[in-house]
């Protein structure tokens, strides 16, 4: 069982836009309780069970942090943090992976017949929230902060409802700073905000969902869509997977800022990624930092000899890949990640020396086919995310370099699949759009590629008032008329739910 809240619904919208307005109407001194109950109530709305999964992880994590403080002596410190991390952790893996691991146990001993399943509640951002969960136990035992006092304090710390369902993951001394600060109104934040939130919304809906029909198709029916049909997966799903999932993110972001409250970026342009190492350190930004910083460094980082480091690698893909799901392609995906990235650094001194000997250091042109490179390495692994298992995968890909296997682009049946011309050409113009977007980001990002989100924002702010009105007015339009609606579309699914 997976329940999702519906972020793109209308009445959400609307609740939201309510919402913002009487945050702004209390003193400054309840505003954090006033956000408290709002995330209480949409997550505990949304299912009483899968509130309780989040009320024991709370609990068990705010009374591990005053323990770890309190205890006395090295022995009893370790003891305070390790059982309720046990703890978090038992609950992630019961909610995430008792099927997958049931079914391994079966093949192993023949003792539960086939077909036959077990139903398990898994609830909303239980990924997100045992991470952001198990970072503030592990930093509050490595003394890097000091534990929250007040329990509802803390309870607002994991449960914030913009970023409870898919992210990012927060640190406690980052996100707790942003919510109990005063928040005054401005003009400006506040507007930046709702661009960010309407952008999101029609990366979301007129991009990602209206690909999503497609997707959904060829992924239904591998027998009848391979061949060509899996490069034109190959090239959509990944570009669904982003439109939706950073969408998601700028939604979160959008209405945060909207608050008054800065919440960690997520996203960081991965198109212009050189190298899959690279890609990882700009796509999903704070699960990269959450890997690096409690099991990379911690098992020696790069401070050890090569050998150690690509074991190090080794563990950290792993454990990615079931982080973001219980099967085994999950578990492929990571380890090919890793199998890419542990080559490039076998092969790192190799490669310059042909880069310095064939000048292609700086070179544009290098770059644009390095970025092509690892946007295709990357899209090829995210099948296992689209196909669900190798097996399906591979028979989908069966056939690929056959003689017509593109004939779908000449007899018509291109748009078989649930998508007109029309969706095709509103596709193509979104993804233009965006890419001429986060284009002008890369370029302004210098030193400051965080900042560099803000530089459309800050060039449409420079724009006399009415010429903003009218672009504030026209994605607004855009996301009413262009968004996907009917056969294939579920508002309420984020893909990043499931993981």
């Amino acid at each position: 069982m997976n329940l999702t809240l519906d972020f793109t619904s209308y009445n959400f919208i609307f609740a939201c836009g309510v919402f913002v307005f009487i945050y702004y109407l209390i003193p400054h001194k309840v505003k954090w309780i006033y956000l408290l109950l709002a995330s209480a109530c949409i997550y505990t709305l949304s299912s009483p069970v899968c509130a309780l999964f989040l009320l024991a992880t709370i609990t068990v994590t705010y009374i591990s942090g005053l323990l770890i403080e309190r205890a006395k002596g090295k022995g009893a410190k370790t003891l305070a943090m390790l059982l309720p991390l046990l703890f978090d952790i038992s609950l992630l893996v019961y909610a995430k992976y008792t099927g997958f691991l049931l079914e391994i146990f079966s093949k192993i001993t023949g003792s539960l017949s086939e077909g036959k399943a077990v139903a398990v509640i898994v609830p909303m951002g239980v990924s997100f929230y045992t991470f952001q969960s198990l970072a503030y136990i592990l930093d509050v035992y490595k003394s890097k902060i000091k534990p929250e006092k007040n329990y509802f304090k803390f309870m607002l710390f994991i449960s914030y409802f913009p970023q409870l369902i898919q992210g990012p993951i927060s640190r406690f001394d980052d996100l707790s700073r942003e919510l109990f600060k005063e928040h005054r109104f401005d003009g400006k934040e506040f507007a930046f905000g709702a661009q960010r939130v309407l952008f999101g919304y029609f990366k979301k809906m007129v991009i990602a969902d209206r690909i999503g029909i497609l997707v959904n198709t060829l992924t239904s029916d591998t027998e009848t869509y391979h061949g060509g049909w899996f490069l034109i997966l190959l090239i959509f799903y990944t570009i669904e997977l982003y439109m939706d999932f950073s969408g998601g993110i700028d939604i979160t972001i959008g209405l945060s800022r909207m608050l008054g409250i800065k919440v960690t970026e997520n996203f960081l342009r991965p198109i212009f990624s050189e190298s899959v190492a690279r890609f990882w350190n700009r796509w999903h930004v704070t699960m990269g930092k959450w890997f690096r910083d409690y099991i990379y460094i911690p098992l020696g980082g790069s401070r050890v000899n090569l050998g150690r480091i690509i074991f190090n690698f080794f563990v950290v893909w792993l454990t990615t890949g079931i982080w973001h799901g219980a099967g085994y392609n999950y578990i492929l995906w990571g380890l090919m990640n890793f199998a890419v990235i542990a080559s490039s650094k076998l092969l790192d001194k190799p490669y310059a020396v042909v880069r310095r000997a064939l000048k292609l250091e700086g070179k544009k042109w290098y770059r644009f086919i390095c970025c092509i490179r690892t946007w295709l390495l990357a899209s090829l692994f995210f099948t296992m995310f689209a196909y669900g298992s190798l097996n399906n995968a591979l028979n989908a890909a069966k056939g690929l370099f056959a003689k017509g296997s593109l004939s779908m682009f000449s007899d018509g049946n291109i748009f078989t699949c649930g998508l007109s011309l029309r969706d095709y050409i509103v596709i193509g113009t979104g993804i233009l759009l965006v890419f001429i977007i986060e284009c002008i980001e890369e370029h302004d990002a210098g030193n400051k590629p965080v900042a560099a989100n803000d530089a459309v924002l800050n060039r449409i702010h420079t724009l006399p008032y009415p010429v903003r009105v009218l672009i504030w007015l026209g994605l607004f339009i855009a996301v009413i008329l262009l968004g996907a609606y009917g056969r294939g579309y579920n508002a309420a699914s984020f893909i990043y739910n499931r993981f």
